[in-house]
């Protein structure tokens, strides 16, 4: 257990010293945050293209009918943001897949990799460390977009 927690705590050194990958992580996250909001500021306002504020809440009103109460704005914004919530979905995948990425590669360019399969770990502690290494940073950003958003 010893070695995981090593290796985890080295895995996250490295990510928070990688700029390039911080950025790759954060901004497809950040746009999925923004993308709904100008969206639905843009919709409200009465640029949007095909449905007027009145129309999504008639929709939002048929698929929960007890938002009904709610004014036809705030039911527009709802509608907008519910059709967005599946980027939610999509960053844990894109920062998971970049972390992972760069755990392997970069660890071949660096040369260390060699040294760390050297050490007196078994292939499924370094499979375990490394995936959770990608995982956990990756659930923890998509938790704090999701409060935000």
């Amino acid at each position: 257990m010893r070695a995981i927690r090593a290796i985890i705590a080295k895995e996250m050194a490295d990510i928070l010293r990688n700029r390039t990958l911080m950025f790759s992580s954060l901004l497809p996250s950040v746009l999925f945050l923004i993308i709904p909001l100008m969206i639905g500021r843009s919709a409200m306002r009465g640029r949007s293209g095909q449905l007027s504020p009145g129309q999504m809440g008639e929709i939002i009103v048929r698929m929960s009918p007890d938002l009904k109460d709610l004014p036809a704005a705030a039911l527009g914004q709802i509608f907008i943001f519910r059709q967005f919530v599946v980027f939610m979905l999509m960053i844990p995948v894109i920062t998971a897949l970049a972390i992972a990425s760069h755990s392997i590669i970069g660890e071949k360019q660096t040369r260390s990799l060699e040294p760390l399969l050297a050490t007196p770990i078994t292939s499924v502690q370094l499979m375990l460390a490394k995936s959770l290494s990608a995982a956990l940073p990756s659930v923890f950003l998509t938790w704090i977009l999701f409060g935000v958003y």
